[in-house]
């Protein structure tokens, strides 16, 4: 059995999460139109979610909800680009479904028992808050964010001051 959050996405179906863990996937119960996510699976098998600023859990998954579906693999999801990420080209027939109410409840639930590990932004580094200060940047001038209006732009703006106001620099001074 897998167990997935189920997603239309680029033509295909996108099913996040593990073998093992739903946990996983409740992550992927988000607003695709910022789609923002920052998490992985360790090298013992465990589900991490980075925090990139404050309160982003909170942000992003408090008050959403979504369905977690089991489905039976008969070969044709396979492993999709990202660990943990499965993907079919077509429908696949649900075993079970489960509604998730408030997906930030849930998380902080599978962060106690030791289903999943956060790492809160209040935890980095200086060192690693600044390098996601410029990765957010880079992106930001790579996606042309500052002259795009949308929901993502708008997210990195309110989210992402400070990589914001440097992308505006940079691009005035290319």
């Amino acid at each position: 059995m897998l167990c997935f959050c189920y997603i239309w996405y680029n033509k295909k179906f996108e099913y996040m999460g593990n073998m093992i863990q739903s946990a996983y996937a409740l992550f992927y119960i988000r607003d695709m139109y910022i789609n923002h996510v920052t998490c992985g699976i360790d090298d013992n098998g465990t589900p991490v979610y980075y925090e990139q600023f404050p309160q982003q859990l909170k942000i992003l998954y408090g008050g959403r909800s979504g369905y977690i579906y089991t489905v039976i693999n008969h070969g044709e999801i396979v492993s999709g680009h990202t660990n943990g990420v499965w993907i079919s080209t077509q429908p696949i027939k649900v075993a079970s479904a489960s509604f998730i109410k408030n997906v930030y409840d849930e998380i902080i639930t599978a962060e106690s028992s030791g289903e999943i590990q956060i790492i809160r932004y209040e935890d980095l580094s200086e060192e690693k808050k600044l390098q996601t200060i410029e990765m957010i940047c880079n992106s930001i001038l790579k996606h042309k964010y500052i002259s795009n209006d949308c929901a993502k732009s708008r997210f990195i703006r309110e989210n992402f001051s400070e990589a914001w106001n440097m992308a505006e620099e940079k691009a005035k001074h290319p």
